[in-house]
């Protein structure tokens, strides 16, 4: 009896550890001002509190004196914390589902205002926002590609249908559809030769983003390309 109870504890503890390391990102750090850390809950290290940086259910925030930690959760709410101290990530997930009211994701309204100023602000400004988040600059003035969207939209159903102009410049081409989070990471990509391809938002590597960027090539050459194009998903809330 003693040993099926031992073999039967076992098992359930290495399912709850797997489980815990398996799981996805809680929260993502949008702007983090002070010397803040971050308390890993599955090593129990603690680090630099880094703009970009995801956090997991067991870790806790340590807030400098005046501090300010902007994070947007996986649903793409977000949430801001100024007050110095612990703050365990699970009150912060609480304090988000027990809000009354939608929370605005500040970031993803600020990227998406700038890039409908036009491209003469989407340089000077988005950009400018998307590297003080890590992002890398890609220059844009050898776009030859036209996508038959506005510089940013409001998507509301689960898959829309994306369409280009194609090129003279090459023919029988194949273009390379990427979207990329707001860090500048690509988390989608996908090859055609049509001059159109249908997203689904639900894919599991879209499912959890607010806002992303959208933007075409021609295979192989990264010289004939598109623009960036916002696309930020509405919610019920909006």
């Amino acid at each position: 009896m003693r040993t099926k109870l031992f073999i039967t504890s076992t098992l359930l503890i290495f399912f709850l550890v797997n489980t815990s390391y398996g799981q996805s990102f809680v929260f993502r750090v949008l702007a983090s001002k002070g010397a803040n850390q971050v308390k890993k809950g599955q090593s129990g290290e603690t680090v630099p509190l880094k703009t970009g940086a995801t956090l997991m259910s067991g870790d806790e925030l340590i807030a400098a004196s005046g501090a300010y930690i902007g994070l947007m959760h996986k649903t793409g709410r977000t949430i801001e914390v100024r007050n110095p101290g612990i703050t365990k990530i699970t009150d912060l997930e609480t304090k988000l589902a027990n809000s009354k009211s939608s929370v605005a994701n500040k970031y993803a309204k600020f990227v998406m205002n700038k890039m409908s100023e036009g491209e003469g602000d989407l340089s000077s400004n988005y950009r400018k926002n998307m590297k003080a988040t890590g992002a890398v600059e890609r220059a844009t003035s050898s776009a030859s590609l036209k996508v038959l969207l506005p510089s940013s939209v409001d998507v509301l159903n689960t898959e829309a249908i994306i369409r280009w102009e194609g090129t003279e410049e090459v023919l029988d081409a194949s273009y390379i559809v990427s979207i990329k989070n707001i860090f500048d990471e690509e988390i989608f990509n996908a090859e055609t030769a049509k001059t159109s391809l249908n997203i689904n938002f639900n894919d599991e590597n879209l499912a959890n983003e607010r806002l992303v960027i959208l933007n075409v090539q021609v295979k192989d050459n990264e010289d004939i390309k598109s623009g960036d194009y916002g696309i930020k998903r509405m919610s019920s809330d909006d």
